[in-house]
């Protein structure tokens, strides 16, 4: 089974390709790697995970794949594929598997959601138009559900309903998806550091992609928990893939 894009570009007629399974399992590593400690004294380590290999879900969406086969079909030029607001459709997704989820569903939705959060609003997003999910390759491996899924569309009342409720629903709940929404965040950071440009060799232009370069936040939250990327990489690495079968544990014994 082909696995479909989380992250796409030509640069400098060479393609960089990471796959939606590869990246979820290394987000959901790299939380386990960085932030276990903190994650079981609060009880957030599952809901962790399950936010983690649920939160690009949405980036398997229709537009974004026929784009991606259009490129493929072109010379390979300067140029990248945009997941604008797929974080909508992965929320729609979580909300599907509410039942799987069970007593995790409020924190995995509304992490799952605002990953995102700084960069643009619900309402902004259902602007942009449709967006629907297509295949989830490799993914499925992990969440078999996911193939009963394709041609999800999100709503935007239920959406704005749930986080409505997510609000309202418990504060004990809101603090714990406040706090998961931020380890994700920093997780998704650092291993799209560690995918694109590490473990793909590759040489992105300074600018062309965030990921280039990492963040001072991403490269001090490191060295706050003893990592040097540039003394430890490879140990770092070695950590966080003996973290992926933890991880698909974890993942399999909700779905």
């Amino acid at each position: 089974m082909e696995d479909v894009p989380a992250f796409y570009a030509c640069v400098n007629g060479k393609e960089v390709f990471e796959g939606l399974k590869d990246h979820s399992l290394r987000t959901a590593s790299v939380g386990l790697t960085l932030f276990e400690r903190e994650l079981e004294r609060l009880g957030l380590l599952e809901p962790f995970v399950l936010a983690a290999v649920l939160h690009d879900v949405g980036k398997a969406n229709k537009m974004v794949l026929e784009k991606f086969k259009k490129i493929k079909l072109e010379e390979c030029k300067d140029q990248k594929l945009s997941f604008a607001c797929h974080e909508l459709l992965s929320a729609q997704a979580a909300w599907e598997l509410r039942k799987e989820l069970g007593s995790h569903y409020w924190v995995v939705l509304y992490s799952v959601l605002r990953h995102h959060h700084a960069m643009r609003g619900i309402k902004d997003c259902f602007k942009k138009g449709d967006l629907v999910l297509d295949r989830v390759g490799k993914l499925s491996e992990l969440i078999p559900r996911l193939e009963e899924l394709k041609g999800l569309k999100p709503s935007k009342t239920l959406i704005e309903h749930e986080v409505e409720n997510a609000m309202a629903h418990s504060m004990k709940e809101l603090k714990e998806a406040y706090v998961v929404t931020g380890f994700l965040s920093l997780a998704d950071s650092v291993a799209a550091y560690l995918g694109r440009v590490i473990l793909t060799n590759s040489n992105l232009e300074q600018g062309f992609d965030s990921s280039n370069k990492p963040s001072r936040f991403v490269r001090l939250s490191l060295e706050e928990r003893g990592w040097n990327l540039e003394k430890d990489i490879e140990k770092l690495m070695e950590e966080i893939r003996s973290r992926e079968n933890e991880v698909i544990k974890i993942v399999k014994k909700y779905f």
